[in-house]
């Protein structure tokens, strides 16, 4: 049979690798980049502090929050994520 292994699959946004620090760190990588370029892109926005807290909240760190039950963020990340926000 000629069936293809591979290393690295994205299974709903998660990305599986054979073991789970690795899929931990891959998935982390990726979901703090995607946040950092959101977070860009809100600059301009003209919010007032409470409204800031609640965009952080709900559309920032939303998919951090899922992401956290299935893979603890590793420090690294963690770190990085409170210095974007």
């Amino acid at each position: 049979m000629d069936i293809q292994y591979r290393e690295d699959i994205k299974l709903l946004g998660f990305h599986i690798r054979t073991n789970i620090q690795e899929s931990a760190a891959k998935t982390w990588a990726v979901l703090t980049a995607k946040i950092r370029a959101q977070v860009q892109e809100s600059y301009h926005m003209a919010l007032n502090l409470q409204y800031r807290i609640g965009y952080v909240n709900k559309f920032l760190l939303g998919r951090a929050w899922l992401v956290t039950q299935i893979f603890p963020p590793p420090t690294d990340f963690v770190r990085q994520l409170n210095t974007t926000i």
